[in-house]
């Protein structure tokens, strides 16, 4: 199957913006993303088990190994992004059919001791010795839990270039007397050698020597164990870079839920960058895949100057995921925002007093998106389309030109906390432009064209990228569950 020309656009405005929003991002082969010191790929070709495992060891890799709940909730973020519904392989596989026991591809066993798992239930479901069935592998299914499939069928897969964060668990049998590691040099059982984390000598040089210098800790094929230690949080959270999210399943309404967050020590979860987006979408599937959770943003005080919960201005930040419907208060009353599950994750605006999940975060998040000014590349043309948008910014159109041949791009600006009380929002013009669209769920999805420059790419080896998230037209209203409110899908565009 041909990967789809969503897919593909996604890519490039994710890995656009991405690529340098961590230190070893750019050590990151290709198009992969980094993610807590290691870097993941995701490939749209559909391969086989066997193929897809040589795809990433011939770039000195292997199949992805979430061998903790944050990798394993960053994964399925960007799977749900993609919109991709036939799994994706990861690194667990059943070496030994006399023994059906799921390994690493590292070799280390799955689910021992402290380690995570996600396996559907009854799995996995390897078959025995005996047994007539095709050998099977380990993917992550529609249903983002993981179980076995045929090792022969094609399917999506997942690359993963460095250690990666390793399991809550100490194993002082994985460090060996000599101060060898890495592979090549395995202690009992295959597992390969590795590093006292804690000690003197923390690094895996890539010619398999345990130390503390640049050679052994810098290198593109090293290994600095200290780094995938999982830094400890409270009970129920889990790190991105220097800061702990939790998704909580407690029926408050937004200011329990800020007192609840701020008994913990932290604030309501304010996701103001993509990456943050990924990681409390996987969260969220883990925790509650079909319930809205709070997050840090409201515009309380004033109509339309909506807020972070640490006082960021929205309009400041350049990641914005409003649904279509949102945000859409006349009448004072939908002054506080959440995480809409059904039609993908998108922001929605609700009464304050209304009960359901909510997240919150202990530390700053990624702010660097904030408070710069935009800009636009002068790779990305951005198409106009007859259908109204979704009002992510207003009142006042500010045209700006970035670079020579660049087109002119309608950039909306917000009024500050302070200022003169906003307008209503103008009525959707005929013509304007939607930045960015995901896809959406249950076979719908929205749509962004690209020009032939291709959008976000990469030019000389700089990146540069805008995020605004957009969805489409909605139709097909349902009773809103919990709220009596019309629920929206995004149309399908060819």
């Amino acid at each position: 199957m041909a990967p789809s020309s969503k897919f593909l656009t996604f890519l490039k405005v994710a890995l656009a913006i991405l690529l340098n929003t961590d230190v070893s991002v750019s050590q990151c082969p290709g198009q992969s993303i980094a993610f807590n010191h290691a870097c993941y790929e995701f490939p749209v070709e559909e391969l086989g088990y066997e193929d897809a495992r040589q795809y990433c060891e011939e770039r000195n890799g292997t199949l992805a190994m979430p061998k903790t709940p944050a990798v394993d909730a960053y994964i399925l973020g960007i799977i749900q992004y993609s919109g991709y519904e036939f799994g994706y392989w990861i690194g667990i596989e059943n070496p030994n059919p006399m023994d059906p026991v799921p390994t690493w591809s590292d070799g280390t066993p799955v689910a021992s001791g402290c380690q995570y798992d996600a396996f559907a239930e009854g799995q996995p479901s390897f078959p025995s010795f005996m047994s007539r069935m095709p050998p099977q592998c380990v993917m992550i299914w529609t249903d983002f839990l993981w179980s076995v499939s045929t090792c022969a069928d094609p399917k999506r897969f997942i690359c993963q270039y460095g250690a990666g964060d390793q399991d809550d668990c100490s194993d002082p049998a994985r460090i060996r007397p000599d101060g060898r590691c890495g592979p090549d040099f395995p202690v009992e059982g295959g597992v390969p050698g590795e590093c006292d984390a804690t000690g003197r000598t923390p690094c895996c040089s890539a010619d398999g020597q345990c130390g503390s210098s640049e050679l052994h800790c810098d290198c593109p094929r090293c290994t600095d164990y200290s780094l995938l230690i999982v830094p400890d949080c409270p009970q129920g959270y889990h790190k991105l870079r220097d800061t702990c999210y939790g998704a909580k399943r407690a029926m408050f309404n937004y200011t329990q839920a800020e007192s609840a967050c701020a008994a913990d020590g932290g604030t309501i979860a304010m996701p103001k960058h993509l990456q943050t987006d990924f990681f409390l979408i996987g969260l969220m599937i883990r925790e509650a895949p079909e319930e809205d959770f709070w997050i840090g943003i409201e515009d309380r005080r004033w109509e339309y100057n909506h807020m972070f919960a640490d006082g960021t201005m929205l309009a400041d930040c350049a990641f914005i995921k409003w649904s279509t419907m949102s945000p859409r208060d006349r009448a004072h009353m939908m002054n506080c925002i959440m995480y809409w599950s059904s039609p993908g994750y998108f922001w929605h605006d609700m009464p304050c007093f209304e009960t359901m999940s909510y997240m919150c975060q202990i530390g700053p998040g990624i702010t660097q998106d904030c408070g710069a000014e935009e800009t636009v590349p002068t790779t990305t043309r951005r198409i106009p389309t007859s259908d109204p948008p979704s009002w992510t910014t207003r009142p006042a159109v500010v045209q700006t030109t970035q670079g020579q041949g660049a087109s002119t791009v309608p950039v909306w600006t917000w009024p500050r906390l302070g200022s003169t009380p906003p307008p209503p929002p103008p009525p959707p013009p005929s013509n304007t432009f939607i930045p960015l669209t995901m896809p959406g769920q249950g076979g719908q999805a929205g749509t962004q064209e690209q020009d032939a420059g291709g959008t976000g790419t990469v030019v000389g080896g700089s990146v540069g990228a805008v995020a605004t998230v957009g969805v489409g037209v909605g139709v097909g209203v349902l009773a809103y569950k919990k709220f009596m409110l019309a629920k929206v899908a995004p149309v399908v565009k060819a």
